[in-house]
């Protein structure tokens, strides 16, 4: 599939250069950032939403969503049917993720793409510190709250309880995605 850094592949003029690229190598699969709204049961959650700028991100990723999808459309490519990640972006937690299910739920969303930036190391030597840029990022607090909520016990129950599969891209079985490879709409 293809997605890009940022999300800057959802720039119209840059999309659409993708799609027909796409095309050109026979790939099927985009990265369309479309996600429903929705709040966690935490307060904690939700106020970090607020004061992030993921709020507007998640506005104009929308407004640009929507436009892709038409491009999408026209060169015969697929997204999976939802995406999650941008309003919790810096705090994805098993709260947030429950969350989202319930609202896919709702919606009868059965394939979605999930977001997280989990990344965390004590390692003082990572080779990727070149510059004393890169270890910024793996020490901020949200990415170490991200994979500890990625990897808890917790998620992994609720993902077993609501019997939910992991896959990529490579085994999404297209009969997730309506005829036109378009997310749901309701």
């Amino acid at each position: 599939h293809v997605n890009g850094n940022q999300h800057v592949h959802m720039i119209p003029a840059i999309f659409s250069i993708i799609c027909q690229m796409m095309n050109d190598y026979g790939m099927k699969f985009i990265r369309i950032p479309l996600e429903p709204f929705f709040v966690s049961p935490s307060f904690e959650d939700n106020l970090y939403m607020m004061r992030s700028l993921n709020f507007l991100k998640y506005f104009l990723l929308r407004r640009l969503s929507l436009k892709a999808l038409v491009t999408m459309k026209r060169y015969d490519l697929r997204c999976v049917g939802c995406f999650v990640g941008i309003l919790n972006t810096g705090r994805m937690t098993v709260n947030v993720v429950k969350s989202a299910v319930k609202k896919l739920n709702q919606r009868r969303i059965d394939a979605a793409e999930v977001l997280f930036h989990p990344a965390h190391t004590d390692h003082k030597k990572d080779t990727h510190a070149r510059g004393n840029r890169i270890p910024r990022y793996y020490y901020l607090r949200e990415r170490r709250i991200e994979k500890e909520n990625l990897i808890s016990k917790e998620m992994k129950e609720f993902l077993e309880a609501q019997k939910i599969e992991l896959v990529n891209h490579q085994v999404l079985e297209i009969t997730r995605l309506n005829s036109a490879g378009l997310p749901p709409t309701s």
